[in-house]
């Protein structure tokens, strides 16, 4: 039965920032509704990276509540994510002003510091790579580590088999995977077996010459060529990561790429161990407006999750809709091209379990001024989702623009249109506002089908014209009904 006739019968800086942020946002009980809400608000904006949003809600947050802390600090890092530190401790000297917070005092004094270091001009610093220690890791298999140390402990647990030896301050970390069996049927490493992961107590231990901190540049100065910034998902953080003799050596640092401690947690692994394997990746590019197959595009893969620029690991170009490409188990960034597109950007994972995966893409063409783009996306479940865009526009004309009323006019004239209806899962569902002037709401209701809007994994992109990164919003998984208010358009401004 077909939508309209169910319709007639009846929706360190940063890493310290980011733990701060986090606990900020969840702790505490603020007096006021406003102060509440514009928080929450600002937290959903910085899930998205929406800086300028987030600093909107904050602001407004504290007009509420002049003597909460949270929301000043919550503020101020914001603005040091920005890197501009000046306005933060203007923002922190504002709020000690209000409350008299120790913790603001703490940050200012913090802040003030990281200023004074940044303003003095320092000698980089000297240091080095332990390439005896590194080549060791890269060659020694169990046996070799049998006949020169002493078994310190092991242990064996969930699939993993780790040892320390004695004289070596690190784990050494042994399991079977699909492209490698490293361990027997009494779960212990052959003799032949390389680690699949070597983690040392500290960085020291590689490193020659550390003292303080480093970064990819200081890296990249000492030659090694190939570092980016990525998050590792064995260690559970940012790390900065490259690849040296025979080794993939993965740092931890904050989230401008800095290593701030000596004490970093960190994995050095066997290339030819973990990387052996390689997947078949495939699929296709789409046009969200027609959903025809984009034919001429190119795909760059780069390592990690957001990592929009730096060197690709793979390039792709396809003539006739369909590319394939061989990739190592890991996380990618993969970036969309074509010529009257909006180059767009995806995380992809490639697992080590799957001989082939396909993985197909969903672009949008370029946008001309006033006009604005929605596109909504889901998972398998709900079966259909329905896209709803209405409101007035400058002349005061009432539209609504749904599955029942793809398109509505304004003296003549186009206002916005559902360009693709999705009613089987996925999407994408694309709505274009071709005339952005006036107030509009776009609207996610759950139509049909089983599971929750909340549980659906929707998201809804926000193209903007002149924008080359759309706006993402994820739907709120403590959503609940049916019907979810995505956002505002005020005069072409995306609220």
């Amino acid at each position: 039965m077909n939508k309209k006739i169910l319709f007639i019968t009846i929706p360190v800086i940063v890493l310290i920032i980011a733990l701060l942020s986090a606990i900020l946002f969840v702790s505490g009980k603020p007096e006021n509704k406003i102060y509440v809400q514009n928080m929450d608000l600002a937290e959903k904006c910085l899930s998205l990276n929406d800086y300028d949003n987030a600093i909107i809600y904050l602001n407004k947050a504290i007009e509420s509540d002049i003597t909460n802390e949270e929301a000043y600090i919550s503020l101020a890092n914001v603005y040091v994510m920005k890197n501009d530190i000046y306005s933060a401790l203007s923002i922190l000297k504002g709020g000690y002003a209000n409350t008299n917070s120790d913790k603001i005092n703490d940050l200012i004094s913090y802040y003030s510091d990281d200023l004074e270091k940044k303003d003095t001009e320092l000698q980089p610093q000297i240091f080095k790579m332990d390439d005896n220690t590194i080549s060791k890791i890269a060659q020694f298999t169990t046996g070799d580590y049998a006949d020169e140390y002493t078994i310190e402990s092991s242990d064996f647990s969930s699939g993993v088999y780790t040892i320390r030896y004695t004289g070596i301050p690190a784990e050494f970390i042994y399991y079977n995977s699909d492209s490698n069996n490293v361990l027997d049927n009494n779960n212990k490493p052959f003799s032949k077996a390389k680690p699949c992961q070597v983690k040392y107590d500290g960085i020291n231990s590689f490193i020659t010459g550390f003292d303080g901190s480093f970064s990819i540049d200081d890296l990249k100065g000492i030659g090694i060529n190939g570092v980016r910034k990525v998050y590792n998902d064995s260690l559970k953080a940012d790390c900065i990561q490259f690849d040296y003799l025979d080794c993939r050596i993965s740092i931890e640092c904050n989230s401008d790429g800095v290593v701030e401690s000596a004490d970093a947690i960190n994995c050095i692994e066997p290339l030819s161990v973990e990387f052996s394997k390689k997947v078949m990746v495939t699929g296709e590019v789409r046009d969200v407006v027609t959903n025809d197959i984009v034919e001429n595009y190119t795909i760059k893969f780069r390592l990690g999750k957001n990592t929009r620029s730096g060197e690709a690991v793979a390039t792709c170009t396809s003539e006739y809709g369909k590319y394939n490409i061989e990739l190592s188990p890991e996380n990618y960034t993969v970036e969309v091209s074509s010529e009257g597109y909006v180059t767009e950007y995806f995380s992809v994972y490639v697992s080590s379990t799957e001989e082939t995966i396909n993985k197909n893409f969903n672009i949008s063409p370029n946008l001309i001024e006033g006009e604005i783009r929605f596109v909504l996306e889901w998972g398998n479940t709900p079966e259909d989702l329905d896209s709803h865009l209405s409101g007035r526009t400058k002349k005061g004309s009432q539209i609504h623009v749904y599955y029942q009323n793809k398109e509505e006019r304004e003296n003549g004239e186009t206002v916005a249109e559902l360009d693709l209806d999705d009613r089987d899962g996925n999407g994408p569902e694309t709505t274009t506002l071709h005339n952005s002037s006036g107030e509009y709401v776009f609207t996610v209701k759950k139509f049909s089908g089983s599971g929750t809007l909340a549980s659906s994994g929707a998201t809804v992109k926000v193209y903007l014209p002149g924008s080359s990164d759309p706006k993402v919003y994820s739907v709120p998984t403590d959503l609940t009904g049916t019907e979810w208010i995505v956002c505002k358009i005020e005069n072409g401004r995306l609220v």
